[in-house]
């Protein structure tokens, strides 16, 4: 069964990754295994920011970055009452994939997106699903390349003509997140543990001494540098791509700065 809703999240996200990504091939680091269960998720049915079309977003990288038309790895366990998928070439062209499980009698819908890392291995959508969400589990194990990342995906035998989910994987060097968090001072995320928030003339250093990419923006969410805004305040910090973040300024302060010191 389709839903409708879901249909239209995920257009949007497939759209994104052909117009939003750039990358290189390598993979330059590796991350732990992660091993979740989905049971927050109920009624939430979202893990993250869904990023679709940021102004003022540009690839970090001039290499194109193609999903793989040719490749998706899809292997079913039916044991008695759960469904496990096993996935491979999480990069594949998300049609494949789609295609792969129907070919394996899978009629539901897995979609996998480059994400900002604390949403790596999380399910950052959910259709109807979602009521079942506390069924649902899911291993993600990095390679030594995203396109040999592995995921599986347990649930119950009842959804495997309904399961309808969207999964955050690993982002290639350069490529754009479609799925990133609220905050890049999130646990995991580039900014982490970072003094963000507050004046421009009193985060700058600690913003540079970060090593991050910074992209800033006004209030406007116009392109600009930290001069031309140095009487202003970082109210925003929001990943974009690997080591890459947005910086929104505004020239009023809020109430209150979040400290997002460790």
């Amino acid at each position: 069964m389709s839903i409708p809703v879901l249909d239209r999240v995920e257009d949007q996200l497939v759209a994104a990754l052909y117009r939003q990504q750039a990358a290189e091939n390598a993979i330059r680091h590796r991350r732990p295994t992660v091993r979740i269960a989905a049971a927050g998720l109920a009624t939430a049915g979202l893990a993250g920011v869904m990023v679709v079309g940021v102004p003022g977003s540009e690839p970090s990288s001039s290499i194109p970055f193609t999903a793989q038309p040719a490749l998706a790895e899809v292997m079913v366990d039916r044991d008695g009452e759960r469904v496990t998928l096993t996935f491979g070439e999480l990069w594949a062209d998300p049609r494949n994939v789609a295609a792969a499980l129907a070919e394996a009698g899978v009629t539901g819908k897995v979609t996998f997106v480059p994400s900002s890392p604390s949403l790596v291995g999380r399910l950052v959508a959910l259709g109807e699903s979602r009521a079942a969400a506390g069924q649902i589990s899911m291993e993600y194990d990095d390679g030594d390349a995203v396109s040999n990342d592995i995921v599986s995906l347990s649930f119950p035998a009842s959804l495997t003509d309904d399961i309808q989910v969207v999964i955050g994987r690993r982002a290639v060097d350069g490529e754009l997140y479609t799925s990133s968090a609220a905050d890049a001072t999130a646990p995991d995320e580039a900014l982490h543990c970072v003094t963000v928030y507050g004046s421009v003339r009193d985060v700058l250093p600690a913003l540079q001494a970060s090593g991050v990419k910074l992209h800033w923006v006004n209030s406007s969410y116009e392109p600009t540098s930290p001069g031309e805004v140095m009487d202003e305040y970082v109210i925003d910090a929001i990943p974009m791509a690997a080591n890459e973040v947005k910086i929104a300024t505004h020239a009023e302060p809020p109430e209150q700065f979040p400290d997002t010191s460790c």
